[in-house]
């Protein structure tokens, strides 16, 4: 088993070893990380990175991550050197379909997708056509962007993206067409909370026990569909749920109603709740909750996970922070080991079995 860890000054790659963790190599050092995923079908790992000065990069390995080589970017229609509302920014999410299609997302809000193993690319131009696209807004970097591009497993027609802020939209045509998806969801930061094109989800997941169960961690509390996001059930207030806030989410490989969340204390005030790093668990949908902190520092802690440094495996669950903590467990959270390196903030973590 592998971990990889996409961070503010590059990619770490441990194996575990024994009872802990060895770290294997690192690449890109000094570079901004800020994607990594690994391809279920062909084990490729694709790896985002943000340039300070160059922008955007996109590599890719084929070896396990021993090695890497740059694939060229796509471009927006149109760009130019100058016109920055046409740049791409940060690379936010990477997906895969069962035909070997890649799928990158970005900020601004663009998605494109190569049938060669980036070769060439495709712009989604309906997607970029949306008419009430210029409704969303920059949250978490300098403008709107994809993070979350959640491919059916068994229909690859079927699409689901999740856009902050801009919420949720899915396609059933492999992206030549596109709907909100919002019923249900809240933005009570905007004049309309139930406004279905500023919604602002933090991270979207498909089960893969049952990919019509979608579950979000939202700016506004967590939410969970069970018709491929046609509509949404707010859990905020469920019972033993500490705070709703947050941006990490994980569902478990086989039962899709086990999900775990890593809260924040709340919007106005981003620290963990009370200053203790824990997870939070529901096995029944999101009914009630449980508190996961066995081996996590629950005293003067400042770490946060963002959206894309939790992966689940399994049993296995692994997290890093923005105070560069790694943290793991190999039995649903009961207990959890850290790997105890001073390492830089993370962005984004991937458990695989390589």
């Amino acid at each position: 088993m592998k971990a990889f860890i996409a961070s503010r000054k590059g990619l770490l790659i441990y194996k575990k070893a024994g009872a802990g963790w060895k770290l294997e190599r690192t690449h890109f050092d000094g570079v901004k990380t800020s994607y990594v995923a690994v391809d279920p079908h062909t084990k490729k790992i694709w790896v985002g990175m943000a340039h300070g000065h160059w922008g955007p990069k996109l590599h890719v390995s084929s070896d396990k991550g021993k090695s890497f080589r740059e694939i060229a970017l796509p471009k927006i229609p149109g760009a130019t050197e100058g016109d920055k509302s046409k740049n791409l920014l940060e690379i936010w999410a990477i997906s895969f379909d069962q035909t070997g299609r890649i799928y990158v997302g970005f900020a601004p809000a663009e998605i494109f997708h190569s049938d060669d193993d980036g070769k060439t690319w495709e712009h989604n131009a309906a997607f970029h056509q949306i008419p009430t696209r210029d409704k969303w807004f920059a949250a978490a970097t300098e403008a709107h962007c994809v993070h979350s591009i959640l491919v059916h497993p068994e229909n690859q027609n079927e699409i689901v993206v999740g856009i902050s802020v801009g919420g949720v939209l899915y396609s059933k045509d492999r992206g030549q067409t596109w709907q909100y998806a919002n019923q249900g969801m809240k933005a009570y930061f905007m004049p309309n909370p139930d406004d279905p094109i500023t919604q602002d989800p933090h991270i979207v997941k498909r089960a893969k026990g049952d990919p019509s169960v979608l579950w979000q961690q939202n700016h506004c509390g967590i939410f969970k569909s069970e018709n491929g996001g046609e509509t949404w059930t707010d859990l905020s207030k469920a019972k033993g749920l500490k705070t709703p806030f947050g941006w990490a989410v994980v569902v478990d490989d086989k039962n899709p109603d086990i999900a775990y969340t890593v809260p924040a204390k709340s919007d106005e005030t981003r620290v963990p709740f009370q200053k203790k790093l824990f997870v939070q668990k529901t096995t029944n949908g999101g009914k009630t909750w449980s508190v996961l902190a066995n081996g996590l520092p629950q005293k003067n802690c400042y770490d946060i996970v963002y959206r894309h440094a939790f992966s689940g495996n399994g049993k296995n669950l692994l997290m890093g922070t923005t105070t560069g903590h790694i943290f793991f467990s190999n039995n649903e959270g009961r207990k959890w080991q850290q790997i105890k390196d001073f390492l830089p903030p993370i962005y984004a973590v991937k458990l695989a079995d390589l």
